[in-house]
């Protein structure tokens, strides 16, 4: 007996919200400033194709979906990197459809805290890390990679900071925009190393900073190479402080209006570069408009900001990634900020 069976297909799950949750990293493609990539804290890497209006999971291929980094080659927006949370570097090369392991030579449970890709030269990438360490605390493993040939296998550049007690990692790496072979790291707790031949050797440059919990570091595109603006911000709420040859010193202007915050990464206009942002964990976004001289809360006060990007062709246009409370977006250089989340859906939900 043959009884004809009717089976009708499921319904699609339909999300229906809320929208944002942790975003961690964010950064918009330099060669094609509609696409936008944004790192989230488990729920992968999502994309926007129209300048953050609207947002699309782009995370097959990624086993980790804790992203702690991530940065787009500046020449060509189909290429990107993703820094995970004791997973390594993934790498796309076909605009986020897929992502595969670029790990080679990279030590093992490797937090990718910072990814920088050389301005002019992109098959040169560096990556802070930190590797297994002692239930969190030192020794910490830290290693500061560089890849000469597009993140298919990787060499230590900086190891060992502070000693076999500490080997202290890098928060954040950053590059002369024109001058690539000056390489500024800030650590954990060892404040700021620089290079000044590609990373082949490095020396801490920390006369003047009172706190060595440096997290943030950006260069002003203006500068030349001998006389380097360069500013850093800390986590142990003393702020910002700034640099006017290249790390050789540094000073803080009294009352500037940083103090009291927790600098967790900074960005900075590529076309005015006295604009200079701070992601802080102790409020909001700190913004300085006269290249560090006065600094005032920009926004967002009631949350904790983790990262912000720039449009590189229209500054007036910023991103933020908050902790928590969804990715937003400025139309104006900062002073008013609004939701910038549709379809990006990395809420944890744990109880309805």
């Amino acid at each position: 007996v043959y009884l004809p069976v009717v089976l009708s297909p499921p319904e699609a799950p339909v999300w229906v919200g809320p929208d944002g949750g942790s975003i961690i990293s964010i950064d918009v493609a330099d060669s094609q400033p509609t696409t936008v990539y944004a790192g989230t804290w488990g729920s992968g890497v999502y994309k926007s194709t129209d300048g953050g209006a609207s947002w699309f999971w782009e995370s097959e291929g990624l086993a980790n979906h804790y992203i702690n980094s991530i940065a787009v080659d500046p020449h060509n927006p189909r290429i990107a990197y993703a820094g995970t949370y004791t997973g390594k570097v993934y790498k796309t090369a076909n605009g986020g459809e897929s992502w595969f392991q670029s790990s080679t030579n990279i030590q093992d449970q490797a937090i990718v805290y910072s990814i920088v890709i050389d301005p002019i030269n992109s098959d040169q990438v560096f990556i802070g890390t930190r590797g297994v360490s002692n239930n969190g605390g030192p020794p910490w493993n830290g290693v500061l990679y560089r890849s000469t040939d597009e993140g298919s296998s990787w060499v230590p550049v900086l190891t060992n900071v502070g000693g076999p007690s500490q080997e202290d990692w890098a928060y954040a790496v950053t590059l002369h925009p024109k001058y690539p072979n000056l390489v500024f790291a800030a650590t954990h707790e060892h404040g700021i190393y620089r290079s000044q031949n590609s990373g082949r050797n490095w020396e801490p440059v920390n006369d003047g900073i009172t706190s060595m919990s440096t997290r943030g570091i950006v260069i002003n595109p203006n500068s030349s190479e001998t006389s380097t603006i360069a500013y850093t911000g800390v986590w142990k709420y003393e702020g910002v402080f700034r640099s006017n040859n290249g790390g050789e010193l540094w000073y803080y202007p009294v009352d500037n209006g940083s103090a009291g915050t927790r600098i967790y990464s900074m960005s900075i206009n590529p076309k005015n570069s006295n604009i200079v942002y701070a992601a802080t964990f102790s409020g909001g976004i700190l913004k300085t408009s006269n290249g560090g001289d006065s600094w005032k809360i920009s926004g967002l006060a009631a949350y904790e900001i983790t990262v912000t990007s720039i449009d590189p062709r229209n500054p007036q246009l910023v991103y933020a990634g908050s902790m928590g409370h969804g990715l937003y977006k400025s139309y104006d250089t900062g002073e008013t900020w609004k939701k910038s989340q549709k379809g990006l859906h990395a809420t944890n939900i744990s109880a309805v």
